[in-house]
């Protein structure tokens, strides 16, 4: 039984951002990828944006990936938004003159799934189901301990944390998030033939609702919020669940049969960020380096371009020199930080944008100015 295996990289999180960066670093680097999961579950968030394409083209990834969806209902075109935002008159945005095309929305899961393969196929050594037990520091990158059947320990040079909002590793190494806000999303699924190709987005005096049209004649629905503005358990609810999303009248139009809704449950929807986002041989990407709220759309796509991002940065670099690695961190931070302080200017505005429940508790908790540490 092998106990030690050796890596350059070791990516922490094989989802979107962690498949991108091992797809990216493979062919430079003997890269390990590890995820506690060894399937792929169901997810809320399915919209890549347009730019998007062009990862996948770099990646020689864009091309086998339309050809697989012919077979598979992986993905279907993103037409647009249909906003009912700041007025009860819809506002269209398509994405027609979008020099990337249209984007998609995703079967997530199988999108995943489809990612893992491609790494699996291009020599990344994958390990699933895994966990990471400890880390140890030394002079030049990290000793893993994990728990694998038939690897215990992992020695590293460098670490990249693609474990989402968890930041499992950042927080290993007593690295806090801070949040914005206390947002969740309670999402759901039904089997619905409804020929809106729009996604639509709807806001309402306790947050805002969303739906769109995913493959295999799917629809999600998911309401974004506060816990306390709702009433507890409501991820299990249908009744209720259904019940608010047809008082509203761009959900009414949309729902199919309470019978044939299933609810998948409550996930964190916040604004948050670590502390920092790189240090000593590491750096997180994606929802471990800092979340998106899904208004924005950006969520799947933000875990690519930072993956990206890094993956640029280390190659050709020498993982071996501290003083290289340091370099590296403050460039990458400086990367983070200004997508971040983007990413704040553009909340702010569009939420802004809403003024008709502004007295209500959601809206009026947008204007809060404190950090708070998750």
């Amino acid at each position: 039984m092998n106990r030690i295996k050796e890596a350059d990289i070791t990516i922490i999180g094989a989802g979107i951002a962690g498949c991108i960066a091992a797809l990216a670093l493979s062919k430079h680097f003997n890269v390990v990828l590890i995820d506690k999961k060894e399937q792929c579950g169901e997810k809320v968030g399915e919209c890549l944006a347009p730019a998007a394409s062009r990862i996948l083209h770099k990646l020689n990834l864009l091309e086998s990936l339309l050809q697989d969806n012919e077979n598979n209902e992986l993905l279907l075109s993103f037409h647009g938004v249909r906003s009912y935002w700041g007025s009860h008159i819809p506002v269209h945005n398509d994405n027609l003159r979008n020099p990337d095309g249209l984007g998609w929305q995703l079967n997530r899961a199988g999108f995943e799934h489809w990612l893992r393969k491609q790494t699996t196929m291009s020599g990344v050594t994958c390990l699933w189901p895994a966990t990471i037990l400890d880390v140890q520091q030394g002079h030049d990158g990290w000793l893993l301990s994990i728990d694998h059947e038939s690897i215990q320990y992992l020695p590293s040079h460098f670490v990249i944390d693609a474990s989402g909002r968890q930041s499992k590793f950042a927080a290993m190494l007593g690295i806090k998030r801070q949040a914005l806000d206390k947002h969740v999303s309670y999402w759901a699924t039904a089997e619905c033939h409804h020929p809106q190709q729009l996604a639509t987005i709807a806001s309402c005096d306790y947050g805002w609702w969303y739906s769109a049209k995913l493959p295999n004649n799917k629809r999600v629905f998911s309401l974004q919020t506060e816990p306390q503005l709702v009433s507890k358990g409501l991820q299990n609810n249908k009744a209720e669940y259904y019940q608010l999303a047809a008082e509203q009248p761009a959900m009414r139009t949309l729902l199919p049969d309470m019978k044939i809704l299933q609810l998948q449950g409550m996930v964190s929807a916040n604004s948050a960020r670590l502390q920092k986002a790189s240090g000593r041989f590491w750096a997180a990407i994606g929802d471990a380096a800092f979340s998106l709220d899904p208004l924005s759309s950006q969520g799947m796509f933000n875990g690519m371009a930072t993956a990206m991002q890094l993956s640029d940065l280390l190659i050709g670099s020498d993982l071996n020199s501290e003083i290289t690695q340091s370099k590296i961190g403050m460039e990458y931070q400086h990367q983070i930080d200004t997508i971040w302080d983007h990413y704040l200017k553009h909340r702010g505005l569009f939420y802004g944008m809403e003024q008709r429940f502004k007295h209500s508790k959601f809206w009026q908790h947008l204007n809060r100015t404190e950090r708070v540490d998750i």
